[in-house]
């Protein structure tokens, strides 16, 4: 995926150096093929549920259910999720 995005970037760089009118996409592009790296990263992932559930089920008090990551997983683009205790009901894995 990496190497798509790199490749769709230079691309646009070059469209953009024919035509000024895609400078807006090249900058645009750019900042996605950053963000998508991190997407695709489920250790950002695993983290990022790991904020959720503090802020909405520790600070905020509310009884939801908020997946729980997979640890101890190799590499950055393998995870999951399993069933956690949240509010007195047990979170399930729900089939994708």
């Amino acid at each position: 995926m990496n190497n798509d995005m790199q490749a769709a970037v230079k691309i646009f760089r070059f469209v953009a150096r024919l035509n000024s009118d895609f400078e807006l996409l090249l900058h645009i592009m750019k900042s996605w093929a950053e963000e998508i790296e991190k997407e695709l990263d489920f250790r950002v992932e695993a983290s990022n549920l790991e904020r959720v559930r503090e802020n909405v089920v520790v600070r905020g008090g509310l009884d939801v259910v908020v997946p729980q990551p997979v640890e101890g997983r190799e590499g950055g683009r393998e995870g999951g999720r399993e069933g956690q205790q949240v509010g007195g009901s047990l979170a399930r894995p729900q089939e994708c």
